[in-house]
């Protein structure tokens, strides 16, 4: 979870710095991505 923190907050700051279209696009599909598979490994322990 510290892993998660770090790099949300480093692209976050990168996309601060210096506001790129593909890098938002990429953070958001990243981002995305992480919460499905997060939600998905959730559901397959609940079951």
């Amino acid at each position: 979870m510290k892993e998660n923190m770090y790099t949300y907050h480093y692209f976050q700051n990168r996309a601060v710095q210096r506001p790129s279209r593909t890098a938002n696009y990429v953070f958001h599909v990243v981002l995305l991505s992480s919460t499905a598979y997060i939600a998905t490994t959730l559901v397959y322990l609940i079951k």
